[in-house]
Parts: structure tokens; C-alpha cells; sequence
């Protein structure tokens, strides 16, 4: 198992909630109960409750294993700041192509969209504050690792480094949110193409800060 820098959980309640994922992806969050996880995991029920806690707290640290997850996966696949081929306009374009088609191809995701969706994907959105937390400021770390490696951007105070890539971050994380959670809302972004082209013209403007 390879090490999750962005998860608050030791190994044993990863494995649980890797378990509790697949009865997820099999029954959706409606069709499951606190036996199916554990019977899964192959726990006692009180030790997922003492572990994780009741449904709410369990569907909300399943959710924040396989959106940390999927962020590692996108992130090993920019290419490296130092790279003689790195570019920071190519680079906002990975960060939304790379997140929108991984996101888009979680199997978890897909369950609970197709299982549970309206007032489940709504809770999603709304009531897990410490996923969205982790998300955001994952890639407010990705905004100053790209302002420190592009050099047309102008200097900034510290202090503004860490309020404008938070800022931005929170703002990137929510419209990627929607994208992923409303596939059919707007803009259009149903092919790689189409959200290269939105990155560069809309996003790249914004998040990249020039002289």
C-alpha cells in the first residue's frame, strides 16, 4: 500500500475503508448498513463505530480515501516542475484535464451518482467540510508549486502566496466539484479537448500570475 500523505487515518481504517468503498460501489449509500461494511471488512460493527463512527462519519471518510487517492493519482501524472518539457500553461491545462477524467472514471464516484443521486450528491457537496478542506489545499500546494516554477510569474510576499493559492485553490476545488457531481451542467467539457481549450483560454488568466 503506498503511503497518503493527505489522510488523517492509520492502516487498519484505510483497509476498513477500502472495504466499506467496494460495498459502496456495489449497493450504493442507500442499499448499505453499518453490518455490510463490517461483515466486509471483516470487523465486529462497534469497531467500524469506534474506529470511524455511524454512517454519516463513514460515507464522509470513504469519500475523503478515494478523493485523496485520485489526487495522488493526478499529481503523479504532471510532468515534473524541473522538467526541460514542463510549461505552466500546459500545466493548469493537466491539472483540469487529469483531475475531470480521473474524477469522471472513479468507480465510487460513478456509484454514488448513479445509486444515490440527488440528495446524496448534494450531501456530498455540502456536508463533508473536511474532504473539500484536504482538496483545496492540496491544490493550493500545486498553485505554489506552479508560481514557484514559472518564470514569468511576478514575486509575492509570503503572506500573499499562502492567502492567494488558498483562495484560488478553494475556488479551482468548487468549480471542479460541480464538473465531477453535475457532469451535465455547464460549461461543456465532455472531451479532453474541450477542457484544455476552457483551461487555457478561461483559467490559465487566472491562476497563473504574470508581470
Amino acid at each position: 500500500m503506498r503511503p497518503n500523505p493527505l489522510l488523517p487515518f492509520d492502516e487498519d481504517t484505510i483497509a476498513i475503508l477500502q472495504s466499506a468503498r467496494e460495498v459502496f460501489i456495489a449497493n450504493g449509500v442507500k442499499g448499505t448498513n453499518a453490518d455490510d461494511i463490517a461483515a466486509a471488512a471483516g470487523v465486529a460493527r462497534v469497531t467500524l463505530y469506534r474506529r470511524i463512527g455511524r454512517m454519516q462519519q463513514i460515507m464522509d471518510a470513504t469519500s475523503l480515501l478515494e478523493l485523496t487517492e485520485l489526487a495522488m493519482d493526478v499529481e503523479e501524472s504532471f510532468v515534473p516542475y524541473d522538467s526541460i518539457e514542463w510549461d505552466p500553461v500546459r500545466h493548469i491545462e493537466d491539472i483540469f484535464d487529469y483531475t475531470l477524467t480521473y474524477f469522471r472514471e472513479s468507480r465510487y464516484i460513478e456509484a454514488i451518482i448513479r445509486f444515490d443521486s440527488g440528495l446524496t450528491t448534494t450531501a456530498m457537496m455540502e456536508n463533508s467540510r473536511q474532504d473539500f478542506n484536504v482538496i483545496t489545499e492540496w491544490l493550493s500546494r500545486i498553485l505554489r508549486n506552479t508560481w514557484a516554477s514559472d518564470i514569468h510569474s511576478r514575486q509575492l510576499s509570503d503572506e500573499e502566496i499562502q492567502g492567494r493559492s488558498r483562495a484560488l485553490g478553494a475556488m479551482l476545488g468548487h468549480f471542479l466539484q460541480s464538473l465531477v457531481l453535475l457532469p451535465d451542467g455547464p460549461p461543456d467539457l465532455d472531451s479532453s479537448e474541450k477542457t484544455r481549450e476552457y483551461a487555457r483560454v478561461y483559467m490559465a488568466p487566472i491562476f497563473l500570475i504574470r508581470r
